[in-house]
This record gives structure tokens, sequence and C-alpha cells, in this order.
């Protein structure tokens, strides 16, 4: 049995489990996990594998760390070439598409095509220092730390490895959190994981605001991912979950809603998280997990940029052509350095003339005052450009959220980003059913492109009702209210 340790944004995984061959059944294999615990909420991580480590005797072993918090996904097409090549034209787009990437763990996904000369790649890569830092908590807990895997591709792996559809979205909802999929093929396309909490809805028995949520956070996902990338529909929705008491529910919402079959798989008694970890970390050879590996400046042996033998026919051609290249560039130069020389000599005797040097003297004046004029015109241009794109914000936005207020309703905070633009507001209120209502009347203002709202809980204040708080996000731009809204 392997033992695997999974960090999460909100929670700590811990699972022992293997997804083994059943003797005499041919192909068919089979899901075992023995032992299974998970920490919710995580102050301090060292501490929280300290005490998992002494409570199931994972001292001196050697652990499996799936990191899914910190981790950052990007996707982007390569020329097709050899693996090694691939994985360094990689390391260079990813270095002009994120100006912070640098010292970095980083793990690809090269499986993927599209087009006859171009491979679709996935990278996930988190900062050096944070996995270092994970890693240390580990030796402070007297584990020894092994492969180090990517929680989405986990998820596509256990996708491919235990059903049949070819394209899934996966939705997999805990108490504290939630995570949605899109995998094929054994590859993640693309992921968004939220911090609302299912259990904020259910003790409100508010089911069908938590349907509207899931199913919001789900067209957010395509929208997002349709932009990027030419990806057809998925065949089919799953939802995996154990703390839903109606999931089927909530199944038949979302295939309503999507015209997609949606099912609840929940094939063991523990969350998504604990499966995907225990398959992925059981497969061996092609089919095994993605690990990170270091982002090394060097070549050596285990660095993501690593080569194979020192020099090669192709090398030994491109090196000569270069040198020959090389040589002819020198003479040429020689030459135009020569001639250089001679016209400089000839012009030598003519700028000793007082005319010549009346003419210069005037030239340099000119060119100076022009210099001036172009300096304070592209300060001009410069100014005006900026108060053109500037985006302000006017009163038909604030008034667009007060307008649709009830008077029971109150602001509670107020933010406006120029970039977007979006307006974010607060709003408290004392009934939850209240909060999709007022989201609408907010729409058919027809001022914002776009309307969503979060996360919203009850909070106690001193001397004070409960009341229910929602952030309401509205999207300005010139053409009006989106009409997928």
């Amino acid at each position: 049995m392997k033992y695997y340790i999974c960090l999460e944004e909100d929670r700590i995984w811990y699972v022992r489990g293997r997804f083994k061959w059943c003797p005499g059944s041919g192909s068919r294999r089979h899901l075992e996990i023995v032992d299974w615990e998970f920490v919710e909420p995580v102050p301090d991580v060292a501490s929280a594998l300290t005490r998992l480590a002494e409570k199931h005797g994972m001292e001196g072993k050697r652990v499996s760390l799936i990191v899914g918090r910190d981790v950052r996904m990007m996707s982007f097409t390569i020329p097709k070439a050899g693996k090694n090549a691939m994985k360094r034209m990689a390391v260079n787009e990813m270095s002009l598409l994120d100006a912070g990437f640098g010292n970095h763990a980083m793990a690809l996904d090269l499986g993927t095509k599209s087009g006859r000369t171009m491979v679709s790649v996935t990278a996930y890569y988190m900062e050096q220092q944070s996995l270092d830092a994970y890693k240390k908590a580990l030796e402070d807990g007297k584990m020894i730390c092994g492969r180090v895997l990517v929680l989405p591709d986990c998820m596509a792996l256990m996708a491919r490895e235990l059903w049949r559809e070819e394209r899934v979205l996966l939705m997999d909802v805990s108490q504290g959190s939630m995570g949605f999929y899109v995998l094929a093929g054994g590859h993640c396309l693309a992921c968004h994981m939220t911090g609302l909490k299912t259990s904020c809805f259910l003790r409100e028995g508010a089911l069908d605001m938590l349907c509207e949520e899931m199913a919001e956070q789900v067209e957010g996902l395509m929208g997002d991912m349709g932009t990027a990338q030419e990806v057809p529909a998925p065949d089919c929705m799953v939802i995996m979950t154990s703390c839903i008491p109606d999931a089927q529910a909530v199944a038949a919402y979302m295939s309503e809603r999507f015209k997609v079959p949606c099912s609840v798989r929940m094939p063991e008694p523990v969350d998504a998280t604990c499966l995907a970890v225990c398959v992925a970390g059981s497969l061996e050879g092609k089919r095994k997990a993605l690990e990170l590996e270091e982002l090394q400046n060097g070549d050596g042996e285990g660095s993501v940029l690593g080569h194979g033998p020192f020099i090669t026919r192709g090398w030994a051609l491109f090196l000569l052509a270069n040198a020959l290249a090389a040589g002819g560039l020198s003479f040429h130069a020689a030459y135009l350095n020569h001639r250089a020389g001679m016209e400089l000599d000839r012009t030598e005797y003519a700028i000793e003339e007082a005319e010549y040097k009346t003419r210069v003297r005037e030239s340099m004046r000119m060119e100076e005052r022009i210099g001036e004029m172009s300096a304070y015109r592209e300060k001009t241009r410069t100014a005006k450009e900026l108060l053109a794109g500037k985006n302000l914000l006017c009163m038909d936005g604030f008034r667009a959220f007060t307008e649709a207020m009830d008077p029971d309703m109150r602001i509670e905070a107020l933010s406006f980003e120029g970039e977007g633009p979006y307006l974010q507001m607060v709003v408290s209120m004392e009934h939850s059913e209240d909060v999709p209502a007022y989201v609408e009347r907010v729409k058919h203002a027809g001022v914002f492109r776009q309307v969503r709202h979060s996360l919203w809980e009850k909070r106690e204040e001193d001397r004070e009702t409960d009341r229910v708080y929602a952030t309401v996000y509205g999207t300005l731009g010139t053409g009006g209210q989106d009409e997928a809204q």
C-alpha cells in the first residue's frame, strides 16, 4: 500500500490505498482504499503533517505529495519536435506569457495533439520556494518525500481509468470548496477551484441556490475555455460528492440546464480527491502521472531541459554552417571597414572649411529645435490617449445597484476597478431568498455587460439581527448587457 498526502487550498488529505489488477479478470483493475483522513481547516501545514504522520505511522515511510494549492495552469501550442526540444520550447513560451516565470517547479503534459504540425501543451507550475517549504514540512514530520504530483492531472487520469466517456466535466463538491474540471483522454483541459461552501447552502436549505451557483461556475469555465481554445462540448457531466443528501436532484438540474447527461458517481465512501490520488499514484509506464520537477538552468540529468547525446550529426552540420557564415561575415565586415576609412579621409578635408562649419552649427540648432517640438507633441498625444482610455465610473452603474434594492437592504461596501472595468458592491438583507431577485433586477437595468454574485453567508454582529451578505459584481461595457446573461 502507498501513502499519499494531498494539499488543497483549505484542507489536507491523507489516504493509503492502491489501484491494482484483479486476479483472473483480464484487464480489470480494483481500487482499494484502507485508510483516509482529512484535516480542515489548516492553520499550519507543518504541524498538521506531523500529527498525521504520528497518528497513521508514516514516520520513516515514503509518501507521495499531491499539490492542489499554489499550482497554476497554462495552455498553449508549440510546433511538433522531439520531446526534449518541445520541453525547451514550452519553457520559452511560458517565459513570454508569464513575466514572473523563473524559479519554478514545472510539469508538462505534451500528450494532446492539435493539427498536423502543432502540439497542445498543458503546463502546471508553482514557485520552487513553496514546493521546498512543503517538502521541508514532510521532513519535519519524519517522512520521506517521494513523487510530487499535481491534483488536476490526477483527476484526469482517474476519469480515463474508471469511466468510458471520452470528455467529462467533473464537479468535485465538498463541504468547504468546489472544483470544476474539463477532462479528456487522460488530460485536464481546464480547471477552476472556488471557495464556495456547500455547508452554508445546505444549512439554510437553499439547494436551488446551490444548483444556480454551480451552474454559473460551469458556464464561466466553459466560456473561458471556449475563448482560449477550440474544445468540443463534454460528453457528460459527473458530480462527485458525499455531502449533498439529494445529489440526484442537483444532477437533474444540471442535465436540464445544459442539455448534457449528468450523473452522480461515488464508487467509494470517500471524496473524489482520495480516489484520484490512489488511481494516479498506482499507474506506471507511459500511463503514469505527471511529476513536478525543478526547472534547472543546466542540462544535467533530472532537469526539465535535459538533452540526449552531447552532439549529433545534425548539431555538427549546424555548427559547421554557423562557422562558415561567421567567416563570410568577418570578411565582408573588413571590406566595409576599409571603404569607410577611405570615405572618412575624403570627408576630413571638406569639414575644415569655415562655410561648412557654419552650416553644421545651424543644422545642429535646427535639429535641437525640432527635437523639442517633437517631444512636446508626443507628450500632448500621450496625455490625450490616457484621458481617452480612462475608465471613469458614471452614476448609471451606481444607480443600477441602488435602484434595485428593497427597503430592507443596505450597502455594506463598494469598490470600482478601472481595468475591466467592473463595479463590486456588498449588500446585506434579511432573507437569502432576496439575493437572486436582486441580482436579476440589476441585470435588467441594462447598464452592466455581465452581472454575477458570489459567496453569501450569515454573520452575527453585536446587537444586530442576522443578515445575509451578498457580493454582486457588475462588468461595465459599451455594448450593454450580454445576451448570454
